[in-house]
């Protein structure tokens, strides 16, 4: 047995997004939010009971253009000072495969 629950906060705004457009359409204005234009959300699966693994929470993120879930990265990235960068300083350690 296998028991998975996907929590995406996005769907659980939707509801606060459509009341802010119905506010500005009484008061005659127009309410346009980029809300439902990202392609990307982050996404939490939560897996509740399984026979044959671990329990646990899988962050994700669904691409809407392929109408998939893919790994979050795991990884930070930050930008780099061009000026301030020194290749024999740097360290670049990588996962063995």
């Amino acid at each position: 047995d296998l028991i998975l629950f996907v929590y995406r906060d996005d769907v659980y705004r939707v509801r606060e997004e459509k009341e802010k457009e119905k506010k500005a359409k009484l008061e005659g204005k127009e309410y346009r939010s980029n809300f439902f234009e990202k392609p990307t959300e982050e996404a939490e699966v939560i897996i509740g009971k399984n026979r044959n693994g671990p329990t646990g929470v899988a962050n994700m993120v669904f691409h809407k253009q392929y109408t998939k879930f893919i790994d979050a990265p795991k990884m930070k990235y930050h930008q780099v000072n061009e000026k301030e960068f020194n290749p024999a300083n740097t360290k670049l350690e990588m996962p063995v495969i």
